[in-house]
């Protein structure tokens, strides 16, 4: 059992900080400044911290600037970056996970623009087709959490407003991944009064979570259960 801490797109842990028994793990699903993600890496002191970016992250570089891959972050120090790929943590370096824990990430949004912060039709055509490859050349069998900044269309999320609508684009990477847990920003609370979490313990098909501005839960990495947790006031 691991306690994560999922944030995307608003700093409301610094607007109004509270405080989390324990954090295990730091997602960020993108759209946050190194600045916010530095507080909370000091506040709550994750062992483990991962990030995707967002459309609006291309701030934070200078031009020609590009975001590291599967490496620690220059710009975010002490956050592992994820552009697109799959990184697995050993319970071997980290021994109060219960297994190995694989963890795919894709950033941006599919729109035109400088990429990672946008994704083209053709880069998530070549990273689909280097899961097939996997998948079906190798005993690859899919990863334990999905972490990305754009909603993904499974039939589970109403809102469809404008550029914050759901991706069924990024939605087709399930086939090649199935997640345990899909973690996604993008969308913000104040968008909709729609649903924006989904659990299999409440009969989806997997744990869909939207992590703007944050969720804090425990996720059972053996059954892929997930239980929402209150912070402390």
């Amino acid at each position: 059992m691991v306690h994560v801490l999922a944030v995307a797109d608003e700093n409301e842990l610094y607007d109004n900080p509270v405080e989390f028994p324990q954090v295990d793990i730091l997602f960020s699903c993108g759209d946050l400044s190194p600045h916010y993600l530095g507080y909370l890496s000091d506040k709550y002191m994750p062992a483990i911290r991962i990030m995707v970016h967002g459309n609006h992250d291309g701030q934070y570089f200078e031009v020609g600037e590009e975001p590291i891959n599967l490496g620690f972050s220059e710009k975010y120090h002490g956050m592992f970056s994820i552009v697109r790929g799959i990184h697995v943590l050993s319970k071997e370096e980290h021994p109060f996970l219960d297994d190995d824990l694989s963890i795919c990430g894709f950033s941006g949004i599919s729109a035109h623009g400088d990429p990672p912060f946008y994704f083209s039709d053709y880069s998530l055509f070549r990273f689909k087709t280097d899961l097939f490859v996997k998948k079906y050349l190798s005993p690859f069998s899919g990863v334990d959490i999905m972490l990305t900044h754009a909603p993904p269309d499974l039939g589970l999320i109403s809102y469809g407003g404008g550029d914050h609508q759901p991706s069924r684009k990024i939605a087709a990477l399930r086939r090649y991944l199935d997640p345990k847990l899909w973690l996604y920003g993008h969308i913000h609370r104040r968008y909709t009064d729609k649903p924006l979490d989904f659990l299999v313990d409440d009969g989806a098909p997997l744990n869909l979570i939207n992590a703007c501005p944050y969720k804090y839960f425990s996720f059972d990495q053996r059954t892929g259960r997930v239980k929402f947790m209150e912070a402390i006031s």
